[in-house]
């Protein structure tokens, strides 16, 4: 693999997490949920969104890709 390719797929698997995280860290209530506190959604939001912390879920991805398994479930 060429290293334009593993930038490429590095880049890609961090905006599927950055939308992930962002959809469920979304103000909207869902399921059970009765309030979704603002402060509580903010610092939240701070700490998992935001570039730089995309190591982990880079490695789960491709080691689930490594052993035949799907990257959207690895998510």
């Amino acid at each position: 693999m060429q290293q334009k390719d593993i930038i490429s797929r590095m880049d890609a698997t961090a905006a599927a997490v950055e939308t992930h995280l962002a959809a469920l860290l979304d103000s909207v209530v869902a399921g059970v949920e009765v309030v979704r506190p603002a402060v509580l959604l903010a610092a939240m939001r701070h700490a998992a969104l935001g570039g730089g912390k995309r190591l982990r879920p880079l490695l789960v991805v491709e080691t689930a890709r490594m052993l035949g398994g799907d990257s959207a479930g690895a998510l």
